[in-house]
């Protein structure tokens, strides 16, 4: 199955935008980083273009 640039990007911000929320109500340090993670990932998808993977 192939999945979009756009599709994925939706995907991950939706992840950022819960894990901030979850963040706001525990350790912030631990999903600071884990937010950076899902960034970083999507930054080397959008590199490499291995979306189809997903």
């Amino acid at each position: 199955m192939i999945i979009n640039d756009e599709k994925i990007e939706n995907i991950m911000w939706k992840q950022i935008e819960r894990i901030s929320e979850v963040s706001q109500k525990s350790n912030g340090i631990k999903l600071a980083v884990l937010t950076f993670s899902v960034a970083y990932l999507l930054q080397k998808c959008r590199e490499t273009k291995l979306f189809h993977h997903w």
